[in-house]
């Protein structure tokens, strides 16, 4: 048995710290997702994560370092989900436009998602989680641009449009899933699913 094999290895200060950071990142969304980042204490994620505040301070600064960290990890987790289950793989019949719609809609729903709406709302206030949340967004939909590339349904779009289309669809599905968390409705979800797949079958055909 070589050195650090077995159940009896120690961990290197690096792994220490990661599991540290990954700890107190997981229990920073579940808090931001219950109670938002108005109410989000360091002392709810540390309670959350079962550290210390001073395990915390170690590893961010400030609690603004804290939820900037947060932001780019779940945004890295979303564009992880959406190369998933919409990039390019061997075997993956044609999907229609309704059915690709229909999994970015679930995925920008979802609770890790809800996170970076959370985070991008206060940035409208808060001056410095703003620039944070800038530069950061500018990256996402960077990433998400190179991910519509790796899917070949959107290949029939014109290259013109289809940085258009991925912003106004994000920012389509980023608005409703605000509004139906307040105000459930299935069947408009329906009807608005069937009319955006109806759009992008159009801008298809036209193209």
């Amino acid at each position: 048995m070589t050195a650090g094999e077995g159940t009896g290895r120690r961990r290197t200060q690096q792994e220490r710290r990661g599991t540290t950071i990954a700890a107190l990142v997981d229990a920073a969304i579940e808090v931001l997702a219950e109670v938002g980042y108005a109410r989000a204490s360091v002392q709810q994620v540390v309670d959350r994560a079962g550290l210390s505040q001073g395990a915390l301070f170690r590893h961010f600064a400030t609690r603004l370092d804290l939820f900037a960290h947060v932001a780019e990890v779940v945004a890295d987790r979303q564009i992880a989900e959406f190369r998933s289950e919409l990039g390019d793989k061997d075997g993956r019949g044609v999907r229609d436009f309704t059915a690709i719609l229909s999994t970015v809609r679930r995925i920008t729903r979802s609770r890790t998602n809800m996170v970076w709406h959370e985070l991008m709302f206060h940035a409208r206030t808060d001056a410095e989680l703003r620039a944070r949340m800038a530069e950061l967004s500018v990256q996402y939909l960077d990433a998400m641009e190179e991910l519509v590339e790796s899917i070949p349904e959107t290949q029939v779009f014109p290259d013109m449009i289809r940085r258009a289309l991925l912003e106004f669809v994000i920012g389509y599905f980023t608005g409703e899933s605000i509004g139906r968390q307040v105000v459930p409705d299935a069947d408009a979800d329906q009807r608005q699913l069937e009319l955006l797949g109806y759009i992008a079958g159009v801008l298809a055909t036209e193209a």
